[in-house]
């Protein structure tokens, strides 16, 4: 009596394991786990002996559901969950009968009946064996779990296991309803269950194929359609420090054609004056700034060494004292070169529009490799006292004076939420703020 009230009870949990499995859950804790097909065995064995109908053991299905609802720690959404929670059923029960029937007739032409006197007998030893196939096969569960719930044709899932459901409902019913619907459609049902079932199941595996083949081919068009995104996104941040450096040499233009104008006059103090203001220190920036940018000698990549060339020109063009760190060659950088041009570029941007508008103007730039992890920091000086880390990465927020500037921030979390070996440190140490991106090589 005790041994068919335990495997009961291992029936109903391994259903719940497969259908945890499916939804990618690893259970908390056995102990957790557990006492739920225990509570529920209890209670659906007291209700069927009171009303004498066993069609109440289908209770387990919305079981499943809100255990999908306010257990499973992610979202789950509704037919995903109706889908999983008759799949759980319907396969472990028709696994068991298939085990079961696969026993009873193997050990039915041998000598090995004797041990096994009884069909009941023969039950028990399936059902252990669905519980320790499900635990030994729960990594491919979880994978065709996370297939089935991306998959545009789950309705179509989930109205052929209802189908299947249905007949093993109807077969493994009661006589009743077995003569009742054979009578109905002048057939023999339990003669066509297993080749129905096959079919069934025959057709659900060429459809999964199918969706797998088709959801490998729209992953391939969403990979070349985010490398053409990614290369126009490139293309737009070269477009940009073209518009830069024209600018910078529109603002040249104008200082030779007012010296040109003092030349042309004779105006001696107002060559002076040009020449004290913006030429001769400018002089001395462009000399400080070829000491500062031949240290980008060591990045190996040209692509990547141009756009930080462009964009410490542009800085010391804003007269922002600008310092290059970088000590040794990089010849790696652990990530395809237009992601980290677009990282690169929003860090860039961010700390020299801040600097600009800060009273100490300062911008420091390290490029490095410690152990087998690039670093790349970027410091710069800030006008404001007080800056609230966890808020610059929401989209509108800044550090920035100006409106609309949180776009930039916001855009390089999306970016590094794709690269799982990626990650960003930030702080504010009055009056600097500090960027420091870790890629895994």
């Amino acid at each position: 009596m005790m041994i068919p009230l335990i495997l009961n009870i291992g029936v109903c949990l391994v259903i719940l394991l497969f259908y945890l499995y499916l939804m990618n859950e690893q259970p908390i804790s056995w102990k957790y786990i557990l006492p739920i097909p225990i509570a529920y065995f209890i209670g659906i064995n007291f209700v069927i002996q009171l009303t004498g109908y066993v069609e109440w053991n289908l209770l387990i299905i919305i079981l499943l559901f809100f255990i999908g609802i306010f257990y499973v720690s992610k979202s789950v959404p509704v037919i995903w969950n109706l889908t999983a929670s008759f799949f759980s059923l319907v396969v472990i029960i028709i696994a068991q009968e298939i085990i079961l029937d696969l026993l009873f007739n193997t050990l039915a032409y041998s000598n090995w009946i004797a041990i096994l006197p009884s069909r009941q007998s023969i039950a028990q030893v399936s059902a252990v064996m669905v519980i320790v196939i499900t635990l030994l096969f729960r990594n491919l569960l979880m994978k065709l779990g996370d297939f089935l719930e991306k998959s545009t044709w789950l309705p179509i899932y989930f109205s052929m296991i209802l189908i299947i459901g249905f007949l093993l409902f109807i077969v493994k019913g009661t006589g009743s309803n077995i003569e009742i619907l054979s009578n109905h459609l002048l057939l023999n049902i339990s003669t066509l269950y297993y080749p129905l079932m096959f079919a069934i199941f025959f057709l659900l595996i060429i459809l999964i194929s199918v969706d797998s083949k088709r959801n490998i081919n729209q992953q391939l068009l969403k990979q070349e359609q985010k490398a053409t995104q990614d290369y126009l996104d490139y293309v737009h941040e070269l477009e940009t420090s073209y518009q830069e450096l024209t600018s910078f040499r529109h603002d040249y233009q104008n200082i030779l054609f007012a010296l040109d104008e003092g030349i042309q006059a004779g105006d001696l103090d107002k060559i002076k004056k040009i020449y004290q203001e913006t030429i001769a220190p400018t002089s001395l920036v462009f000399a400080q700034a070829q000491n500062e940018l031949v240290k980008l000698k060591h990045i190996q990549n040209e692509e990547i060494r141009s756009l930080f060339r462009v964009k410490l020109l542009h800085a010391q063009a804003k007269k922002i004292n600008t310092t290059v760190d970088i000590p040794e060659e990089i010849n790696q950088i652990g990530i395809s070169v237009i992601k980290l041009i677009r990282i690169s570029a929003i860090i860039l941007d961010n700390a020299i529009e801040e600097a600009e508008q800060s009273s100490l103007k300062e911008l420091q730039v390290s490029l490095f490799i410690h152990d087998t992890t690039l670093k790349f920091i970027v410091r710069n000086s800030c006008s404001q006292e007080t800056i609230h880390i966890a808020d610059i990465y929401k989209l509108g927020k800044s550090t920035k004076q100006k409106s609309g500037r949180g776009i930039g921030l916001y855009s390089l979390n999306k970016l590094l939420h794709h690269e799982p070996h990626v990650t960003v440190a930030t702080r504010f140490d009055n009056p600097f703020f500090t960027q420091e991106l870790s890629i895994q090589l």
